[in-house]
């Protein structure tokens, strides 16, 4: 079975979340190479990026209880 979303049919389905930022943080054991504060073992949401004409896109997105498991 093939799977779709229609935003029209569908739109009950989309839930809306106020996210606030931090950041950025440094991957570990490379804070003194960028300058960076470490990441804090938080829950939340992270996101993965790379820079792309003056700004950012994001290619990998999660939920974690704990930024450092």
């Amino acid at each position: 079975m093939k799977w779709s979303f229609n935003r029209l049919i569908d739109g009950n389905k989309i839930n809306t979340e106020t996210i606030e930022w931090n950041g950025p943080y440094s991957w570990p054991k490379y804070e003194s190479v960028n300058g960076l504060p470490k990441i804090p073992d938080l829950e939340g949401v992270y996101l993965f990026t790379f820079e792309y004409k003056n700004n950012f896109v994001v290619y990998a997105a999660g939920i974690t209880n704990s930024t450092k498991k």
